[in-house]
């Protein structure tokens, strides 16, 4: 049976009766995402995606368009983005939309935003959790 585990505004866990996919953020020194990949000497690339806007899949593909300023503010913080971060990241959309079709950088609906704000998000996070691998076997001989 699925389970999930919050802790406050947070995931502690997902599982499934053969997984658990826990939060790694809980087993590293208290920090947010940026310091983590800061200690790591890993670049942070901001993005946004405008979380409440869409609630379906379908919703996200059927979207070619690139979401109002408005829709980006979250409930949840109680702040929209910063204007110049939304000016670049629409402009990021529009240029990967006009790529030729057959470019793997092509976008055309904001599913493909999706995907690329979470590449974003999850790749700089991976280099990161690789060099305190890393750290960890060469100074404890401990292979994480």
């Amino acid at each position: 049976m699925p389970g999930l585990l919050k802790r406050g505004a947070k995931y502690f866990s997902i599982s499934t009766s053969k997984f658990v996919f826990g939060d790694s953020m809980n087993y590293t020194s208290p920090c947010s995402y940026s310091q983590f990949l800061r200690q790591w000497n890993v670049q942070e690339e901001k993005s946004i995606f405008p979380y409440q806007r869409f609630t379906t899949v379908e919703e996200l593909a059927g979207a070619t368009h690139f979401p109002d300023y408005s829709d980006f503010y979250s409930t949840l913080k109680k702040t929209n983005v910063a204007p110049d971060l939304y000016e670049k990241c629409k402009m990021e959309f529009h240029r990967r939309k006009a790529l030729p079709d057959g470019n793997p950088e092509q976008m055309t609906t904001m599913l493909d935003w999706l995907i690329f704000y979470n590449e974003q998000d999850v790749m700089p996070y991976v280099s990161a959790m690789v060099n305190c691998f890393r750290a960890f076997y060469q100074y404890f001989q401990i292979d994480a």
